[in-house]
């Protein structure tokens, strides 16, 4: 029996009108009727995947697909209904299929090109994305998808080509405006970036993506005036990394409280960051609760007073033990309301264990002679912008003194390129026996305050080391995060054991390895 073409055209009237349950029921009743229409099967399907039923739907897809292998559609709404179960490996497998039978589809070109992100297959995605852009020129979300692969990717400057045409076509877009900001930042084009949020935030003045990258704009100028509040509109975002707490207990606005609680935010570079408050807080409080990655912990028990509780922040504390709240970097904003307030806390604040500190220096001087003892770290896993920060290990590697021993200190397995680096030129990276430098942010620690001096590009190194007082060169990319500022050249407010290394130019590392000041003054005769 054929199908009645209005009874098509009505499921249509249902998808368009999102009547979802409604589409379920009618697809039912025909179904009766018709069981082998490919058509019917899928637009069951996309019913139960628009109500929730996803793992329903991925089956009525296959039936769909099982009736008609060249129905494009099925193959489409199944890659959906994979990517949202996690079956990604599946999902591919059904978007390619799709694009193979309508290989000029926007959609499906779209979806398989995002899914391809989503696996970290980026240079395949390009592929899939160009051809979008190139079926829809005119599509403003095409340039955008397009952009947000190529930048990872190192071509900075198409990412931004493709930023400013979706800006184009979609000028009231603040979502497009606020990545054309965050690139143009990462570049160092501060004044531009900043051009670009105001432009939004007329489009959306309450949108807090545009508030809180103002506010990273306005702390890195020290204005922390207008920063640290503009900041606050992070926990309105959808950037939240983090469950914000559920309390009855009020949000501390500064002064006097018995006992504080401070939960943990961001990463370890910032839980470590903000620590450089801490010991002010007793002035404050008679007792502070800090909730924080349980890798720190170990490290923060040895280095803050008893009047400090630590405990891991997946066993939060309870809310009978604690007066009022704060979350760790809305702590630092209340402490550092201007840049005369960093002055009494520059110092090292974290203790690392002290006998594992003699055991790692009585190898590492074993091994150097005499030689200064060198720590290392050289990348980033920022997803927005560790492709700049990060710097090729080889490179780094060459342009450091002959005449040193060098460690690593990086987190994350590099063991082969630590192999072919020494096959090449002849040089070791040293590991220290024993430690993870991922997990075991204590024995990190000691590992740090074993060497005699550490060169790292920004990342948590670069903060534990300033934290622990190290002699630390850190290496900072053209469009540097707003941490360390842009007022100073080779100093910044946090850490004064850091000195800082600019590049004169994005993506040029050879300049900021020519500027570096040694601390072992005879390295740099």
């Amino acid at each position: 029996m054929k199908i009645d073409p209005k009874e098509l055209q009505n499921l249509q009237v249902l998808v368009d009108s999102d009547h979802w349950h409604a589409l379920i029921n009618k697809c039912t009743d025909l179904l009766s009727l018709h069981p082998t229409s490919p058509i019917i099967w899928n637009m069951f399907g996309l019913g139960h995947f628009q109500s929730g039923n996803v793992a329903g739907a991925k089956m009525a897809f296959e039936e769909a697909i099982e009736l008609d292998r060249n129905f494009a559609p099925a193959y489409f709404n199944h890659g959906n209904a994979c990517r949202e179960l996690g079956q990604l490996n599946i999902a591919l497998n059904s978007f390619k299929a799709a694009v193979a039978l309508e290989t000029k589809n926007f959609s499906y070109l779209t979806n398989l090109g995002n899914i391809l992100c989503d696996m970290g297959l980026l240079s395949e995605a390009v592929h899939y994305l160009k051809a979008a852009v190139e079926t829809s020129p005119n599509s403003a979300v095409a340039h955008f998808n397009l952009a947000n692969v190529l930048k990872p990717l190192g071509q900075i400057e198409n990412a931004e080509k493709e930023l400013n045409a979706a800006v184009s076509l979609d000028p009231t877009n603040s979502n497009y405006k606020i990545n054309l900001a965050l690139l143009l930042e990462d570049l160092g084009r501060f004044e531009q970036a900043r051009d670009q949020l105001n432009l939004a935030i007329l489009d959306e003045p309450n949108n807090p993506r545009v508030q809180t990258n103002l506010g990273h704009l306005n702390l890195r100028e020290q204005d922390f005036k207008n920063g640290w509040p503009q900041k606050e509109f992070y926990w309105k975002s959808d950037e939240v990394q983090e469950e914000p707490l559920k309390t009855r207990k009020p949000l501390w606005q500064g002064g006097t409280v018995r006992r504080l609680f401070i939960w943990a935010e961001q990463g370890i570079g910032d839980q470590i960051m903000y620590a450089s408050c801490f010991n002010e807080l007793n002035v404050y409080c008679d007792q502070v609760l800090v909730s924080l990655s349980d890798r720190l912990v170990p490290l923060f028990q040895r280095s803050f007073s008893s009047n400090f509780k630590f405990k891991d922040k997946k066993l939060p504390f309870l809310e009978e033990e604690f007066d009022a709240h704060s979350p760790g970097m809305t702590a630092l904003g209340i402490m550092r309301p201007d840049a005369k307030a960093f002055e009494s806390s520059t110092g090292p604040y974290l203790k690392a264990d002290a006998t594992r500190v003699l055991a790692a220096r009585e190898y590492l001087s074993g091994l150097a002679k005499d030689k200064p003892i060198f720590g290392l770290s050289w990348f980033s896993d920022s997803p927005r912008n560790g492709f700049l920060r990060s710097v090729p290990i080889h490179e780094m590697v060459a342009a450091l003194p002959a005449d040193c021993l060098l460690v690593n200190l990086q987190y994350g397995n590099f063991d082969q390129e630590l192999k072919a680096i020494e096959l090449e030129t002849g040089r070791l990276v040293h590991s220290i026996p024993g430690l993870d430098t991922k997990e075991d942010l204590d024995g990190l620690a000691a590992g740090i305050m074993s060497c005699d001096e550490v060169i790292t590009i920004d990342n948590s190194v670069a903060h534990l080391s300033g934290a622990l007082g190290k002699n630390t060169n850190v290496l900072l990319p053209f469009g540097a995060d707003w941490r360390w500022s842009n007022l100073h050249k080779d100093s910044n407010l946090w850490y004064k054991s850091v000195r800082l290394n600019r590049q004169s130019r994005p993506q040029d590392w050879s300049t900021c390895f020519s500027r570096i000041k040694y601390f072992n003054l005879s390295i740099n005769l």
